[in-house]
């Protein structure tokens, strides 16, 4: 690293803030390497305190009226995920640094633009950035596991099509693979059909006893370290869905629900018959509160009416003169555009050029937009909006339900995709104890380690791999929020086990194919082919039955094994009041 005189360390830090009322304002910053790492370090210095020029040099061999500071950092750039420089006032560059959870880390630094670039450009001698622009902002992406995970998640939303498969596959193959084999597109190739059937579990015989585990998926994840024995697992057959005369039953004669834990259970265990679901998932999704009489949730209705029709105005308002200084705006529309264009027009409630439920399909997602715009749209969201549509069949309770559904499913979508790499971490956490022997198989490939073949599953809650009766009736067990928390990574270890066999006969990680670079392999049982070509064909009560099964296996266990609190944690034992 070059040296640079006293003048130039002045000016690279105007500022330092270590907290919000911790401030320093004469400072100074280096970027130096250390065991083989890159640090970025600094300290509070007093010009008055400095004699001549030659007193503090880069590479920090002269540090005498340094060493008399207190204000110091020292930040190792293996930690951190994001830099963010952002043009404030008075020429100053501010200068904000995240890690992997995109915490903010402190301190916070100002640098005067000119040494912002050299800033960035010192830091590019010796790591890889990826720059990206977002709504007009630069993000820096400087941790290099996250450039790849991140790379291949933004491929596999944006759905580009224009480059032929083999064309990607060259230039970038954990892309391509993950982009056509785990993305929210369609299956990238017609495979012929595969004569895996779904095993009967029912008399399967069990391993109890989990062999010694020691991956470490996370940080904030505990080695497990010695064996943890799983009682036998309980098979709970499914129940009926929840009849008309059984919700009746339910309501007062002021409207509101008597006993919800009581329609939770049911609904848990059955489902919901199809003429109650366009009443019952406004409960469910949080629109109408349990407790509310006929008359509030008529004036809530109305609410949702008025709400809607000023909101939707306001992008129906926007002209082509606004819209054409407006870039997120028309990116946004023509996301909504030609996402609308290619969903679920197999079903005959979207088949047919001219069909006026593509239309409103097209308004929900313009108004969400506007509704809710730091998020705006990704493409996904469609997904999850097509079947409150066909249920409801009525724009306001549509836009309101799918808002409601967004308030708990919506960080998939978050431009960091925090959310979904947590999933993938406590999802490998939950293998490793329900699952060793596919753990055990997965770990041999590290992407494959990863979870990132469950990609689609989490993004759309499943959408892709069922069909519309059987997402109805997944989505509303999963909106009662019984048995605990993310029951849904649950539902991911059930398919995962019914296909245990196949994928470990079969399938191969997709570390061999990334270092193989040969297309047969695609044509092979991979994990992500495999994963791809199980939709429409997955039994869904079988794996809610086992699903719950599993539940209560690790029930039982977290009492009686402080090695499993971190399942305890992703579970939320403490919180379920109501096991089903």
């Amino acid at each position: 690293l070059q040296k640079m005189d006293f003048e130039e360390y002045f000016k690279s830090v105007a500022k330092i803030e270590f907290s919000d009322n911790v401030i320093c304002r004469k400072a100074i910053i280096k970027i130096i390497r250390k065991d083989d790492n890159i640090w970025i370090i600094g300290q509070r210095v007093e010009l008055d305190n400095v004699d001549s020029d030659d007193q503090l040099t880069f590479d920090g061999i002269k540090r005498v009226e340094l060493a008399k500071s207190t204000m110091k950092f020292e930040i190792n750039v293996s930690d951190l995920y994001e830099i963010r420089p952002t043009i404030v006032p008075d020429g100053y560059t501010k200068i904000e640094l995240f890690d992997e959870g995109y915490n903010l880390k402190r301190p916070v630094l100002y640098l005067i633009s000119e040494n912002c670039i050299r800033f960035v450009e010192t830091l590019k001698q010796h790591i890889k950035i990826q720059e990206k622009l977002q709504r007009g902002h630069l993000h820096l992406i400087i941790n290099e596991r996250s450039v790849k995970f991140n790379k291949a998640i933004d491929d596999l939303i944006e759905r580009k099509n224009k480059a032929t498969f083999m064309q990607k596959w060259r230039s970038s193959p954990t892309t391509t693979m993950m982009t056509r084999l785990a993305g929210v597109i369609d299956t990238l190739m017609n495979p012929v059909e595969i004569e895996h059937s779904f095993v009967d579990k029912k008399n399967m015989d069990r391993r109890h006893v989990i062999e010694p585990i020691s991956t470490q998926v996370e940080d904030e994840y505990q080695y497990i370290s010695h064996p943890v024995r799983l009682p036998a697992r309980v098979r709970i057959p499914r129940g009926e869905p929840l009849s008309v005369q059984q919700w009746l039953d339910h309501v007062s004669e002021s409207g509101a629900i008597c006993d919800e834990e009581s329609v939770k259970r049911i609904i848990f265990s059955g489902g919901i018959v199809p003429e109650l679901r366009k009443t019952v998932w406004k409960y469910l999704l949080g629109m109408y509160q349990w407790s509310w009489t006929k008359e509030q949730c008529e004036q809530k209705q109305l609410d949702f009416e008025q709400r809607y029709l000023r909101i939707r105005e306001q992008w129906q308002l926007v002209d082509e003169d606004q819209a054409s200084r407006w870039t997120d705006f028309r990116k946004y529309k023509d996301l909504i555009e030609k996402d609308v264009a290619r969903t679920d027009r197999t079903h005959s409630y979207y088949e047919g050029a001219e069909n006026a439920n593509l239309t409103l399909l097209s308004c929900l997602l313009m108004t969400y937009m506007m509704y809710h715009f730091d998020l705006g749209y990704v493409q996904g969201m469609s997904d999850l909006l097509s079947p409150l549509l066909m249920i409801f069949e009525d724009e306001v309770d549509a836009f309101w339900a799918f808002v409601h559904f967004m308030e708990k499913s919506g960080t998939n979508f978050e431009l960091n995709q925090s959310s979904i790499k947590s999933q993938f971490c406590q999802l490998r956490c939950l293998l490793d104890v329900v699952n060793p022997r596919l753990s055990e198989y997965l770990s041999k490939s590290k992407d494959s380690g990863e979870m990132f073949f469950c990609f689609r599953w989490l993004l759309v809650l499943f959408k892709r791999e069922f069909t519309f009766d059987d997402i109805f009736r997944l989505w509303e067990v999963l909106w009662t929020g019984l048995p605990c928390s993310n029951f849904h990574l649950l539902i991911c270890l059930a398919i995962l086990e019914m296909q245990t066999d196949e994928i470990i006969q079969r399938g191969c990680g997709l570390e061999d194919i990334v270092k193989r670079r040969m297309f047969h392999h695609f044509m092979r049982f991979k994990i992500s082919v495999l994963v791809n070509m199980l939709a429409f064909k997955i039994p869904l009560d079988e794996v809610l039955v086992i699903a719950n099964g599993i539940y209560h296996q690790l029930e039982t266990v977290q009492e009686k094994d402080k090695v499993v609190a971190n399942i305890s944690i992703i579970l939320g034992f403490e919180a379920a009041e109501n096991p089903v």
